[in-house]
């Protein structure tokens, strides 16, 4: 278990490592999105529902998480 969770957390991460700063954020966001395109689907197909639309409900509620966090820490400015 631990291990995927690392797994997991080094997906919106690996940007940082990989792309110069410019491209990082944007290149995070686009990892985790797909990351939970493929979660979704993965998880529908277990369980024998609609693959693309739960797939896509996945990403969408994960896109406004990340929209969410993306509001609230624009409001806290760096120290």
């Amino acid at each position: 278990m631990f291990i995927v969770f690392v797994l997991a957390a080094f997906i919106p991460i690996a940007p940082y490592l990989l792309f110069p700063p410019m491209f990082a954020l944007a290149g995070s966001i686009s990892f985790s999105i797909v990351a939970l395109l493929i979660v979704g689907g993965v998880s529908a197909r277990i369980s024998k529902l609609p693959v693309i639309s739960r797939a896509i409900r996945m990403a969408l509620l994960g896109g406004a998480a990340i929209l969410i966090g993306a509001v609230v820490g624009s409001l806290f400015p760096a120290a």
